[in-house]
Parts: structure tokens; sequence; C-alpha cells
């Protein structure tokens, strides 16, 4: 029976890092437009009015949220660049030294 190679751990790593920010992201989604339809909704009974604060409350929580998963999908990109140049980077460094250790053939040598 064939066994499949298990992905690095680095990619596997890399996988669980992006389910835990898309969690992240979907709590906050609802958490937030949650929490303001709240207070709206308070207001309203304090005020004694429709569900006007109700629906403002909504709508504000649904933009702060989506403000919010926009400023963390771009620390997720800035890190990812990051962490995508520090991979070239070393892989360059690699393939440099070990040019610089192969056996060099020159014409005197042939």
């Amino acid at each position: 029976m064939y066994d499949a190679p298990s992905p690095a751990p680095s990619h596997r790593r890399g996988v669980l890092r992006g389910l835990d920010q898309s969690s992240v992201m979907g709590a906050e989604l609802i958490t937030a437009t949650l929490t303001w339809a709240a207070l709206g909704w308070f207001v309203d009974r304090w005020l004694g009015t429709g569900p006007w604060f109700l629906a403002i409350g909504a709508l504000v929580g649904n933009a702060a949220s989506i403000y919010l998963i926009w400023l963390r999908a771009a620390r997720m990109d800035a890190d990812e660049a990051r962490d995508r140049s520090a991979a070239s980077r070393a892989a360059t460094e690699a393939a440099s030294e070990a040019a610089s250790e192969a056996p060099r053939v020159t014409q005197e040598g042939l």
C-alpha cells in the first residue's frame, strides 16, 4: 500500500495560521455587528424610538467589522510577503554558498 508523504511542517503551519486568521475574521464580523446592533436596540428602548438605532447600529457594526477584516488581511499579506522574501533570500544565499564551494575547472586543469 502506498502512503502519501505528509506535507511539510511549514506548509501545515501556514495552513493552520490561515484557518486561525479566518476564524478570527468571522468572529469579528459577527461580534462587531451584533454588539453595535444590541447597543442600537438599547438606545431605541431608552429613547422609545422605532428600530432606527438598531438598524444604524447594525450598519455601523458591519462597517467596523469589515474595516477590521481589511486591516487583518493587509497585515497577513505583509507577513506573507516578508516570509516569502526571507525564504528567497535564504535560498539565494545557500545557492551562492554552494557555488563557491564547488570545485572550479579551469583551462589549465584540463
